[in-house]
């Protein structure tokens, strides 16, 4: 049998085996499909299957031709299918959030705050999706989940770093068509702008509601170390006894928005808020403000805030001044 030559079965049209030129034979189905193109369909090399094990599947792959069925293109669409989905178990979110924040996220000022967005609201909700199956409704279940627990602006932040993370990823993949569309804010850009400062009668509002407010015990601390220092919430949030030497408050550069540390004087008032070493820690590097012992910073800011703002709005009535 010379290369190239094919032999056909008498019992099974278009049944053949087919000699290669490295001299294995290999066994395949020749059809026509509905447009009446002539179609080669293996069956697979002698050897790894014998002549009557291919003749089997031959008769199959007719009776499937006979149907009105394309053997050949069915398995290519089963191939892609299948890539699909190992392509799909690795990129998850999570999986895409991990390079974003690699290769682009740790390059920006505001990596702190992007990660913490992504770790906190984003990854435990739809982390172990895959992209190519991620829903808009998943992305409106968790952004509905966000404000629900730290409102409507930190929804918003949210959305707007994952927005980023998927148009990365869209740029790089040429089948990844980013959940995300118009009409998922929260708020709009005007509420979201910062127009105003504190006055003097507001300020004074909050530091005394804080004595008589029903919120943790770290969080009028922390609230007065914010006024007193002009630090970001997160800055101070994360405030850590090893940061701190005689009057002097460090906020390291991996947490501060310059990437270069940062020193601010503390007053007798400020200093007077950092308290002592929990009593059940373990260690000499705990978190100020905490409500987990020093082990956690405090993080419960919307919750806090509207029991806070309960509380002022309680006075102020009592006092019989407007809200």
């Amino acid at each position: 049998m010379q290369p190239s030559t094919i032999i056909a079965d008498g019992e099974i049209k278009g049944f053949v085996a087919r000699k290669l030129a490295s001299g294995r034979v290999t066994f395949g189905f020749r059809y026509r499909d509905a447009a009446g193109k002539q179609k080669w369909h293996g069956l697979g090399l002698m050897g790894s299957i014998t002549a009557e094990e291919a003749r089997v599947l031959a008769k199959k792959r007719a009776g499937e031709v006979a149907d009105g069925r394309d053997p050949s293109a069915e398995r290519v669409t089963a191939k892609a299918e299948a890539a699909k989905a190992s392509r799909a178990a690795s990129n998850t979110v999570n999986a895409i959030l991990d390079d974003f924040v690699k290769r682009h996220a740790s390059k920006l000022r505001s990596e702190d705050q992007i990660t913490s967005a992504l770790d906190r609201y984003v990854r435990p909700r739809i982390g172990e999706s895959s992209i190519y199956e991620l829903k808009r409704r998943q992305i409106v279940e968790m952004l509905d989940a966000v404000e629900d627990k730290a409102g409507p602006v930190m929804a918003d932040r949210t959305l707007a770093h994952l927005r980023k993370a998927f148009n990365w990823q869209a740029a790089r993949d040429d089948d990844f068509l980013s959940p995300i569309v118009r009409g998922m804010a929260r708020t709009k850009p005007k509420e979201r702008a910062r127009q105003r400062v504190l006055t003097d009668d507001e300020i004074r509002d909050i530091w005394q509601a804080l004595e008589t407010a029903d919120v943790p015990s770290c969080y009028p601390r922390y609230i007065k170390m914010l006024l007193l220092t002009m630090t970001r919430r997160n800055e101070a949030a994360d405030m850590s006894a090893a940061e701190i030497e005689g009057d002097l408050w460090t906020i390291p550069g991996e947490r501060y928005k310059t990437k270069l540390d940062h020193v601010i004087p503390l007053s007798a008032d400020a200093k007077g808020l950092i308290g002592t070493k929990p009593k059940d820690f373990k260690g000499n590097n705990w978190f100020v403000f905490s409500t987990t012992d020093g082990a956690r910073p405090f993080s419960g800011f919307s919750k806090a805030k509207k029991a806070l703002d309960a509380e002022i709005a309680k006075r102020r009535k009592a006092e019989g001044r407007a809200k």
